[in-house]
């Protein structure tokens, strides 16, 4: 399921990494650095490891960003946020 996840990802351009599974730590040396959209190199690390988790390398590879909004200030930097997008307009999809 996990490497059906990767895959598909990666066929949709977004570059994959594995984390450790079950954890948010990259499985590989260099982390991030190491996301592809190569499908033989992804199939190779699900393969050493099937219960890997799947990440996404935000920001120019993938073309994505993330906000991540937690924390006990969690309600009122999501409302900034939301006033932020409304006064100066959504991200370009570009």
């Amino acid at each position: 399921m996990l490497l059906h996840t990767a895959l598909t990802l990666a066929s949709r351009r977004l570059h994959v990494f594995p984390c450790k599974p079950r954890d948010k730590r990259p499985a590989t040396i260099n982390g991030l650095k190491d996301a592809t959209t190569e499908l033989d190199t992804i199939r190779h690390w699900w393969r050493q490891e099937p219960q890997l988790n799947v990440a996404i390398a935000t920001g120019t590879s993938s073309k994505i960003f993330v906000v991540d909004i937690d924390g006990p200030d969690a309600e009122g930097e999501l409302c900034k946020l939301e006033a932020n997008m409304a006064r100066y307009g959504r991200p370009s999809n570009q």
